[in-house]
Formats: structure tokens, C-alpha cells, sequence
């Protein structure tokens, strides 16, 4: 997988402006059109454990009989057909997972846990074409893996890896909310946002060694952010992490404090009209 950063992640000067990385991820975001792009978010309450758009599916797992291997199992909201899901296994509330504030049972891919009926992989194949996906992302690591398709096209692949590099800065993610145990891990809602048209209709979650991958409240909906009353397509919820394109993830600028003007700052114009006066007057003399 490629990651590169942008240019203006790499300026680091003290004059660097707010605005200008604003303008500079808007740009980002708009300037792959031609091809697929998916941006993740995660929310910038760490206690949440739910989307906040609208006119979603949720899946949580909560009637599910926790220490069990589920396969083939219909994803439906009231008689609707969402999808289908063609294995996980089910673990019981702990300190690594299970939203909500009572708890409650969770999936993990994971290599072992569960032992002969651990799940590594997990896919997701939707009924119609998706363009928001959303989970509680519990005892995070670097080794989660979520891969987006529309057919058999690729259209995004994201390893939680970079999501860890932004959010090691911010202790408030670290730990379960609900248990204040395993301090040592991230905790968040992820938002995985189709921009540019982009839409998919399957989804493989998976995990690289080990470790296990552990959500809740699996979240899904339709129609790209913007489609629904008072959603502005240019102002994504959440903080910003990368946008995918394929296996190449570009990490989004973290928008900095813009630092006070000095008083040379406001005097700039000032000299600039007196060099302008002393030029015009000396140019009349000639």
C-alpha cells in the first residue's frame, strides 16, 4: 500500500495558515474526479459510538448469542434486505469491544480468537450500491484492514495504521469509554465517506496477523454525503484522516493554529504606499 502526504502537511513554517490548509484539503478532495475516492473520517466526540448522519442501516449484533461463528447471515432493517454477510464471529461484551453503555456482543476477524472458529475475513455483499460506511472501531491496531469494491473493481483499500499515526496525539481515544480498561488502544467511530460519485457494494474486513479486528454498530447508507437535507458534501463530519484511491492513501493535513499578525504584518502595507510615494516623487523630479 502507498501512503503519501501533501505538500502542505510538509510545510511547517511558522506563517503556515489555517485557511491555507483548509483550502489546500478541499483541494485534495476534488482534484482526483476522474477516479474513485473514499475519505475517512473519525468523529470528534471519542465517546460516540454511533453515526451521526441520517437515514442509515445499523447493524449492532446485540441479539446475537455471543462465542458463536455466524455464516450466511441477512443483514435486514424492518423487511428491507440490506445484504448479506458470509461469516464473523461473535465475542462477548469485554474491555476490547461492544458498543453502548451496557455492552453487548461484537465481531472480531481475527486468526484466533474464537479458536476453530475464528474468522480472519469477513464480507459484506450489499443489495444495492453503498456510498457511506461507518463502525465503532474498538482496541484498535495497526493490522485492521477494510477493502471496498463495485464488482470486481478495487475502489479503496485503508489499513487502520494511518488512522493510529493521527490519533497517537489524542489520549482521549485511548481506552474503552464504556469500561475505562486496555488504555493501551484506540477507540473511535469511522466514517468512510464515497466522494466524487464513488460508490461500492461489497466490503471485505479483514486482519493482518495475530491481533483482532473488533466493531460494533456496523453503519451503512445509500447515498453519498450531501444527498440528504442540510449535509454540505464540502464539510464532511468528523476529523479527517486520508482519502483512498485504490491502495494509495493520502493522509489529510491536520489544520493547525493559525498563529496572531505581528505588528510588521500591519505596518507592510503602510511602507509599501510610502516606497510607492517616494518612487512617484522622485520619478516628477527627473
Amino acid at each position: 500500500m502507498q501512503i503519501t502526504t501533501s505538500a502542505c502537511e510538509r510545510a511547517s513554517t511558522p506563517g503556515f495558515r489555517k485557511s491555507l490548509v483548509a483550502a489546500a484539503s478541499l483541494v485534495l478532495l476534488t482534484s482526483s474526479s476522474a477516479q474513485a475516492v473514499l475519505v475517512v473520517t473519525y468523529a470528534e466526540n471519542s465517546n460516540s459510538y454511533n453515526s451521526t448522519l441520517t437515514n442509515t442501516k445499523v447493524l449492532t449484533f446485540d441479539n446475537l448469542t455471543a462465542r458463536s461463528k455466524v455464516t450466511n447471515y441477512a443483514w435486514t432493517n424492518n423487511s428491507a434486505t440490506v445484504g448479506t454477510i458470509d461469516q464473523f464471529y461473535v465475542q462477548a461484551s469485554d474491555q476490547y469491544g461492544g458498543a453502548g453503555a451496557s455492552g453487548s456482543s461484537y465481531p472480531v476477524q481475527s486468526q484466533s480468537v474464537g479458536g476453530s472458529n475464528a474468522t480472519p475475513t469477513t464480507t459484506i455483499t450489499f443489495s444495492t450500491s453503498q456510498g457511506y460506511y461507518g463502525l465503532w472501531w474498538s482496541a484498535g491496531d495497526p493490522a485492521n484492514v477494510l477493502t471496498f469494491y463495485s464488482g470486481n473493481t478495487l475502489v479503496a483499500q485503508f489499513t487502520t495504521a494511518s488512522l493510529l499515526t493521527r490519533l497517537a496525539s489524542s489520549p482521549d481515544y485511548y481506552g474503552n469509554p464504556r469500561t475505562n480498561q486496555n488504555g493501551s488502544e484506540a477507540y473511535a467511530f469511522i466514517n468512510f465517506f464515497g466522494v466524487t460519485g464513488t460508490t461500492w457494494d461489497r466490503i471485505v474486513m479483514s486482519n493482518q496477523g495475530s491481533s483482532g479486528f473488533e466493531s460494533d454498530n456496523w453503519t451503512t447508507r445509500v447515498g453519498t454525503y450531501g444527498t440528504e437535507p442540510g449535509e454540505n458534501p464540502n464539510n464532511l463530519p468528523g476529523v479527517k484522516v486520508a482519502q483512498v484511491s485504490g491502495t494509495t492513501v493520502t493522509l489529510i493535513p491536520t489544520p493547525t493554529t493559525v498563529p496572531e499578525p505581528t505588528s510588521a504584518f500591519y505596518l507592510l502595507p503602510a511602507l509599501g504606499l510610502m516606497a510607492f510615494r517616494r518612487r512617484t516623487s522622485v520619478q516628477k523630479g527627473q
